[in-house]
């Protein structure tokens, strides 16, 4: 663009630099393409900057949301498996939850019987070899 020349977005640029911001690219690398220089860009697209991603995270969601419930112009998505995975990124990543694993240190492994440190793991009898496996040493060591 000439120097003294005053910019003038046109709506394809705009739509342009929504897109792109809204797909997380850098603005240095938006206003390299737009060529102009990063100033004159916030300048002139500060909206399409500010709300680009936040049109692509509604838009994402919207999708979601319809395709785990349906809505009067969409059906959701055929696969409830897919619909119940859906169901739960959205409850973690939207509501909040999240999945949960607890450990109950009783005491220390050296000081279980090889019986107890079975159960703590669910292992059977047979599996005598997968504490050998676990702890890398002789089972004989965890009996009293």
């Amino acid at each position: 663009m000439p120097v003294g020349v005053a910019f003038v977005p046109t709506e394809e640029q705009k739509r342009m630099v929504e897109a792109m911001a809204a797909c997380g690219v850098p603005q240095t690398a938006i206003a390299f393409v737009v060529q102009i220089n990063e100033r004159t860009m916030r300048k002139y697209f500060r909206d399409e900057l500010d709300n680009g991603t936040h049109k692509a995270n509604a838009r994402v969601a919207q999708f979601l949301y319809t395709g785990i419930l349906g809505s009067a112009t969409q059906e959701p998505f055929k696969s409830e498996s897919l619909r119940a995975a859906c169901a739960m990124f959205w409850l973690k990543t939207r509501a909040g939850w999240k999945e949960t694993i607890s450990h109950e240190i009783v005491r220390p492994v050296s000081q279980m019987s090889e019986e107890e440190v079975r159960v703590r793991l669910g292992l059977e009898d047979q599996d005598t070899n997968k504490v050998v496996a676990l702890y890398g040493t002789d089972s004989k060591q965890y009996r009293r």
